[in-house]
Protein backbone atom coordinates (compact mmCIF):
# COMPACT_ATOMS: atom_id res chain seq x y z
CA UNK A 1 0.00 0.00 0.00
CA UNK A 2 0.76 3.82 -0.91
CA UNK A 3 0.58 6.58 1.62
CA UNK A 4 -2.42 8.94 0.38
CA UNK A 5 -0.71 11.60 -1.93
CA UNK A 6 -1.03 15.50 -0.67
CA UNK A 7 -3.94 17.00 -1.96
CA UNK A 8 -6.25 14.39 -1.94
CA UNK A 9 -7.79 11.37 0.29
CA UNK A 10 -8.45 8.29 -0.17
CA UNK A 11 -11.25 5.65 1.51
CA UNK A 12 -8.90 2.94 1.37
CA UNK A 13 -8.92 -0.32 -0.02
CA UNK A 14 -8.61 -0.42 -4.09
CA UNK A 15 -10.05 2.75 -4.76
CA UNK A 16 -8.14 5.44 -6.42
CA UNK A 17 -7.30 9.04 -4.71
CA UNK A 18 -10.00 11.64 -5.10
CA UNK A 19 -8.78 15.35 -5.33
CA UNK A 20 -10.23 17.21 -2.53
CA UNK A 21 -13.20 19.19 -3.45
CA UNK A 22 -13.45 22.98 -3.19
CA UNK A 23 -13.85 24.47 0.58
CA UNK A 24 -11.40 21.95 1.91
CA UNK A 25 -7.41 21.10 1.37
CA UNK A 26 -5.57 18.34 2.00
CA UNK A 27 -1.48 19.65 3.17
CA UNK A 28 0.42 16.22 4.13
CA UNK A 29 -0.42 12.63 2.71
CA UNK A 30 -2.10 9.57 3.77
CA UNK A 31 -5.35 11.54 4.98
CA UNK A 32 -8.55 9.40 4.37
CA UNK A 33 -10.53 12.80 3.95
CA UNK A 34 -9.52 16.58 3.54
CA UNK A 35 -9.29 18.62 6.00
CA UNK A 36 -12.57 21.61 5.97
CA UNK A 37 -11.06 25.11 5.50
CA UNK A 38 -12.08 26.65 8.61
CA UNK A 39 -13.95 29.80 9.19
CA UNK A 40 -12.20 32.82 7.89
CA UNK A 41 -10.53 30.78 5.03
CA UNK A 42 -12.24 29.82 1.56
CA UNK A 43 -10.95 27.60 -1.29
CA UNK A 44 -12.60 27.57 -4.50
CA UNK A 45 -9.98 24.87 -6.08
CA UNK A 46 -10.09 20.87 -6.02
CA UNK A 47 -6.99 19.24 -4.70
CA UNK A 48 -5.95 22.57 -2.64
CA UNK A 49 -2.84 22.29 -0.09
CA UNK A 50 -4.12 25.49 1.68
CA UNK A 51 -7.38 27.46 1.79
CA UNK A 52 -6.78 31.16 1.14
CA UNK A 53 -7.68 34.38 3.76
CA UNK A 54 -11.50 35.64 2.99
CA UNK A 55 -11.18 38.93 1.55
CA UNK A 56 -12.48 42.35 2.66
CA UNK A 57 -16.38 43.05 2.23
CA UNK A 58 -16.68 39.17 2.67
CA UNK A 59 -17.51 36.81 5.27
CA UNK A 60 -16.23 32.98 5.08
CA UNK A 61 -17.86 30.61 7.09
CA UNK A 62 -16.24 27.19 7.59
CA UNK A 63 -16.11 24.77 4.70
CA UNK A 64 -16.56 27.46 2.16
CA UNK A 65 -15.78 27.58 -1.61
CA UNK A 66 -15.83 31.31 -2.24
CA UNK A 67 -16.08 34.30 -0.04
CA UNK A 68 -19.74 35.52 0.75
CA UNK A 69 -19.97 38.94 0.01
CA UNK A 70 -21.80 41.14 2.79
CA UNK A 71 -25.16 42.16 1.83
CA UNK A 72 -26.33 46.26 0.25
CA UNK A 73 -27.04 47.75 3.06
CA UNK A 74 -23.67 46.71 4.90
CA UNK A 75 -19.83 46.28 5.02
CA UNK A 76 -16.81 44.86 6.70
CA UNK A 77 -16.77 45.09 10.29
CA UNK A 78 -13.44 47.07 10.56
CA UNK A 79 -13.41 46.23 14.29
CA UNK A 80 -13.02 42.36 13.14
CA UNK A 81 -10.52 43.57 10.85
CA UNK A 82 -8.73 45.92 12.93
CA UNK A 83 -8.25 42.86 15.33
CA UNK A 84 -6.55 40.80 12.39
CA UNK A 85 -9.68 38.23 12.54
CA UNK A 86 -11.94 37.71 9.62
CA UNK A 87 -14.86 37.42 8.97
CA UNK A 88 -16.98 34.75 9.45
CA UNK A 89 -20.49 34.76 9.44
CA UNK A 90 -22.69 37.28 7.83
CA UNK A 91 -23.86 38.81 11.48
CA UNK A 92 -20.93 39.92 11.60
CA UNK A 93 -21.19 42.51 8.59
CA UNK A 94 -22.11 46.20 9.78
CA UNK A 95 -25.34 48.30 8.94
CA UNK A 96 -24.46 51.18 7.39
CA UNK A 97 -24.88 54.44 8.78
CA UNK A 98 -26.66 57.65 7.56
CA UNK A 99 -25.23 59.59 5.35
CA UNK A 100 -23.76 56.72 3.60
CA UNK A 101 -24.49 54.15 1.40
CA UNK A 102 -22.81 50.43 1.20
CA UNK A 103 -23.29 48.22 -2.23
CA UNK A 104 -23.51 44.61 -2.11
CA UNK A 105 -19.39 43.56 -1.14
CA UNK A 106 -18.70 46.86 0.52
CA UNK A 107 -15.31 47.04 2.23
CA UNK A 108 -16.35 50.64 3.98
CA UNK A 109 -19.26 53.00 3.64
CA UNK A 110 -19.55 55.43 0.79
CA UNK A 111 -20.23 58.84 1.64
CA UNK A 112 -22.98 60.37 -0.25
CA UNK A 113 -21.99 62.75 -2.61
CA UNK A 114 -22.90 66.62 -2.66
CA UNK A 115 -26.56 66.68 -4.22
CA UNK A 116 -27.51 63.88 -2.41
CA UNK A 117 -28.91 62.58 0.95
CA UNK A 118 -29.66 59.53 3.13
CA UNK A 119 -31.75 59.35 6.45
CA UNK A 120 -31.69 56.15 6.45
CA UNK A 121 -29.53 53.22 7.48
CA UNK A 122 -29.02 50.37 6.02
CA UNK A 123 -29.45 51.86 2.55
CA UNK A 124 -27.53 50.70 -1.19
CA UNK A 125 -27.96 54.53 -3.01
CA UNK A 126 -28.37 57.72 -1.92
CA UNK A 127 -30.87 60.07 -3.11
CA UNK A 128 -30.77 62.88 -5.13
CA UNK A 129 -31.67 65.93 -4.01
CA UNK A 130 -35.37 66.84 -4.75
CA UNK A 131 -36.01 70.14 -7.54
CA UNK A 132 -36.17 73.29 -5.04
CA UNK A 133 -33.57 71.87 -2.58
CA UNK A 134 -29.91 71.60 -2.46
CA UNK A 135 -27.10 70.02 -0.66
CA UNK A 136 -23.08 70.87 -0.85
CA UNK A 137 -21.72 68.58 1.64
CA UNK A 138 -21.44 64.92 1.20
CA UNK A 139 -22.55 62.56 3.70
CA UNK A 140 -25.86 64.60 4.01
CA UNK A 141 -29.17 63.01 5.84
CA UNK A 142 -31.04 65.66 4.29
CA UNK A 143 -31.17 68.66 1.48
CA UNK A 144 -31.98 72.47 2.30
CA UNK A 145 -34.05 74.46 0.47
CA UNK A 146 -33.09 76.62 -1.60
CA UNK A 147 -32.59 80.66 -1.09
CA UNK A 148 -34.77 83.38 -2.13
CA UNK A 149 -33.39 85.25 -5.78
CA UNK A 150 -31.76 81.40 -6.77
CA UNK A 151 -33.43 77.96 -7.87
CA UNK A 152 -32.29 74.92 -7.67
CA UNK A 153 -32.57 71.62 -10.26
CA UNK A 154 -32.79 68.08 -8.51
CA UNK A 155 -29.32 66.92 -7.45
CA UNK A 156 -28.18 70.65 -7.11
CA UNK A 157 -24.79 71.05 -5.34
CA UNK A 158 -25.39 74.72 -5.04
CA UNK A 159 -28.32 77.34 -5.67
CA UNK A 160 -28.04 79.01 -8.58
CA UNK A 161 -28.78 82.74 -8.91
CA UNK A 162 -31.99 83.50 -11.11
CA UNK A 163 -30.74 85.06 -14.24
CA UNK A 164 -30.32 89.48 -14.54
CA UNK A 165 -33.88 90.54 -15.61
CA UNK A 166 -35.32 88.06 -13.05
CA UNK A 167 -36.07 87.54 -9.64
CA UNK A 168 -37.31 84.49 -6.88
CA UNK A 169 -39.45 86.03 -4.64
CA UNK A 170 -39.84 82.42 -2.57
CA UNK A 171 -37.63 79.90 -1.61
CA UNK A 172 -37.49 76.32 -2.90
CA UNK A 173 -37.86 77.21 -6.69
CA UNK A 174 -36.86 74.31 -9.13
CA UNK A 175 -36.24 75.65 -12.17
CA UNK A 176 -34.93 79.22 -14.18
CA UNK A 177 -38.59 79.45 -15.49
CA UNK A 178 -39.76 80.03 -11.67
CA UNK A 179 -37.85 83.25 -11.57
CA UNK A 180 -40.43 85.98 -12.61
CA UNK A 181 -39.25 88.84 -14.66
CA UNK A 182 -38.56 92.24 -12.78
CA UNK A 183 -41.60 94.50 -12.90
CA UNK A 184 -41.85 97.45 -14.08
CA UNK A 185 -39.78 101.06 -12.57
CA UNK A 186 -37.26 98.08 -10.73
CA UNK A 187 -33.98 96.48 -11.29
CA UNK A 188 -32.66 92.90 -10.83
Amino acid sequence: CEPCPVAMYCTGGRSAPRLCSAGSFANVTGLAECVECAAGTYQKAKGATSCKPCREGHYCEAGASAPLPCPGGTHTNATVMALGLPMTSVEECVICPEGTFCSVGSAAPTPCAPGTFNPHTNATTCSLCAAGTYQSDSRATACSVCVLGHYCSRGAVTPIPCASGTFGGSTGLGKAEQCRACPPGHSC
